[in-house]
């Protein structure tokens, strides 16, 4: 192959590919300068509705991607130059895929004929990150043809939505190139011009059947000491859906940090956020055993909660778990329900009876008493320091930051 053959072939390859990251939803890029991934940061560069985040170091550039990804709920894609700068997204791509965040890693690598025989800034780059990615594909060098170019484009497909979920995590993009590494500038921009249809994956929700639907909702109703748990990487949107439901059912909820459920304009009635502290008192549990827990998200960070169920192993638990994994450290929940976390708070809510919130009973007062005690000493020893420490810190923080402000 010529030259100017393999040149025009790298155009249309790297144009492919951004095309159809774009078409799936990628717009920013976290690029960490390379020489050997420069033909994919040079299209990149040059499509109108890309945004590039430089980062120099690889580790740093995995956790600003991380940080993206999480926040917006939407994939962010990294992008790096062969050999160890891969190695230095481990720990960035370890953390997607225990917390379900999309993120899509793309590596450029050395072609074939150049690996595993000493070649220099070469690393055996396949299956990388082992088994903490959703999805990983070795793709082949820029070669000619339309085929490959669809096979090219479907694999990104596939790639995203592997990415999205239903079990959203981390998916890794091989990407071998021969040099020369510089695409036609001239033709990217008219491939850009000119962009084909793109290849749509639709994921649809996971559902309970009416039937499964009513009979939880005869047993919540049943039920007169029910906890909610709502641990970390719960779905954005679930804080005014759960406790609408505990509003209906009159179970407290112990709420996460990482939940989302602690903070918002969402009725914060029974939301419980100062537990750690009254969960570490033996006579409090005791006299508290709960006979049902709901759980949403993963398992809460907070020591006490894992004793305090472990402490009552006769609960009934019943996780909830939109993708379908397996979040349960304690081997003490009984019922998995892999349903959308909204959808089935909403169904429950409509078909608990009598559609009336439910009064604060002699089972939701305590706690809720409890909060209030634990709260008000918390706050009295932090008015009464008169040195600076890191708790009265972030207690002022939380009554000065605005609505939606981001702290760093």
């Amino acid at each position: 192959m010529s030259i100017d053959q393999h040149l025009t072939t790298l155009t249309h390859w790297v144009a492919t590919l951004v095309q159809a990251l774009v078409a799936g939803g990628v717009t920013d890029f976290v690029v960490s300068p390379g020489s050997r991934s420069t033909p994919l940061a040079l299209a990149l560069a040059r499509h109108p509705q890309v945004r590039i985040w430089m980062h120099y170091d690889e580790r740093s550039a995995g956790f600003f991607a991380l940080g993206m990804a999480r926040w917006r709920g939407t994939p962010a894609a990294l992008l790096c130059t062969s050999g160890t700068a891969a190695a230095n997204y481990l720990p960035a791509v370890a953390e997607a895929d225990l917390s379900r965040v999309p993120l899509l890693v793309l590596t450029a690598d050395r072609p074939h004929e150049l690996r595993d025989n000493g070649a220099p800034q070469t690393i055996d780059q396949v299956r990388i990150f082992g088994t903490t990615t959703r999805w990983f594909s070795d793709l082949p060098e820029p070669t000619p043809g339309a085929s490959l170019l669809d096979y090219l484009a479907v694999s990104t497909a596939r790639a995203l939505a592997a990415a999205c979920g239903p079990r959203p995590g981390p998916v890794h993009l091989n990407l071998p190139f021969r040099e020369p590494l510089v695409p036609d500038r001239d033709l990217l921009a008219q491939l850009y011009a000119d962009s084909p249809p793109p290849v749509r994956v639709i994921a649809g929700r996971p559902i309970l059947a009416p039937a499964q639907v009513a009979d939880l909702a005869v047993r919540l109703g049943q039920t007169r000491r029910g906890l909610i748990l709502c641990g970390p990487d719960c779905p954005p949107d679930l804080a005014p859906h759960v406790t609408a439901l505990a509003a209906q059912l009159g179970f407290p909820i112990l709420a996460d940090p990482l939940s989302g459920v602690r903070c918002g304009p969402h009725d914060q009635t029974l939301v419980l956020g100062a537990y750690d502290a009254y969960l570490r008192a033996p006579g409090f549990t005791a006299r508290h055993a709960p006979e049902l827990v709901l759980r949403f998200g993963a398992m809460p960070t907070s020591k006490p909660v894992l004793q305090f169920l472990q402490q009552h192993p006769g609960a009934h638990q019943i996780v909830i778990d939109s993708g379908a994994g397996w979040r349960e450290p304690t081997s003490l929940a009984t019922e998995h329900l892999h349903a959308d976390e909204i959808a089935l708070c909403d169904a429950l809510v409509a078909a608990l009876a009598g559609g009336m919130a439910m009064p604060l009973t002699l089972w939701s007062r305590p706690w809720l008493s409890a909060e209030r005690t634990t709260r008000k000493l918390i706050a009295d020893q932090l008015a009464a320091q008169t040195a600076l420490s890191e708790p009265r810190v972030f207690s002022e923080l939380a009554e000065l930051l605005p609505a939606g402000a981001s702290l760093f």
